[in-house]
């Protein structure tokens, strides 16, 4: 049994924690930068990391990829890496877990813990949260409602992701593929590489017993995580 927080996992929860991404491939998949997460997860003189911390050459494991996925979306929105830090070392001491974004309550409960932190624990906090103010509070929500869609969650910590949204037949899952993104248990890079390699999509879905709608959704995911590995913006402040 492992150990996340006050949390224990049993064997098969145990596949959530164990590295598994490299940082190259967490970073296609979350739409950001090698580079930024190495930056996410350092700590900020006193403030604490806006990702886990990993030691260097270590891959991330599927939490810290979920967590990723919820501070590439507070970035997106223009959210200030301070702020997110501020919110994450909050919920890591409200939740008692290692893994603060990754976990069920932060649907639940996050949204009012944070609202309510200016009010419980005094002024000085205004500011320091990311939902201290009425457009923090806006953003929350935003993320709150479009990325809790995209995983499924087991009793305490997300399990899976539709990583190409929630109407696409791709999945995360620890437990399948060795946790590469996957169709009904075919890799997606393989799907990619047998039709580099001159297979048609008929081929293709004949010998993996997929559709050809499958076989294209594989298709479209490797070009677009592809995309991801070009992108120059890199948010370090």
């Amino acid at each position: 049994m492992e150990h996340v927080g006050h949390q224990t996992l049993s064997q098969s929860d145990r596949r959530l924690i164990l590295p598994a991404y490299h940082v190259n491939d967490a970073a296609r998949y979350a739409g950001t930068t090698p580079a930024t997460i190495v930056s996410w997860q350092r700590e900020q003189g006193q403030a604490g990391p806006a990702l886990g911390v990993r030691d260097s050459g270590v891959a991330l494991s599927f939490l810290q990829l979920v967590e990723l996925r919820f501070v590439a979306a507070m970035r997106d929105l223009g959210m200030k890496l301070k702020d997110i830090r501020a919110a994450r070392e909050y919920l890591q001491s409200q939740f008692k877990t290692e893994f603060p974004f990754a976990d069920i309550r932060l649907k639940s409960d996050g949204q009012s813990i944070l609202v309510d932190l200016e009010e419980t624990e005094g002024a000085e906090f205004r500011g320091k949260v990311l939902v201290a103010n009425k457009w923090g509070q806006y953003a929350w929500k935003e993320i709150i409602g479009e990325r809790f869609h995209e995983f499924q969650y087991g009793d305490r910590f997300a399990r899976r992701w539709h990583v190409a949204g929630k109407s696409s037949p791709i999945l995360i899952d620890p437990l399948i593929a060795y946790g590469s993104p996957q169709i009904r248990g075919v890799p997606t890079w393989v799907v990619k590489n047998r039709h580099d390699g001159g297979e048609s999509s008929d081929e293709i879905a004949k010998d993996f017993m997929l559709t050809k709608r499958q076989v294209k959704a594989a298709l479209n995911f490797e070009q677009s995580a592809d995309k991801n590995k070009s992108k120059q913006t890199v948010w370090t402040h």
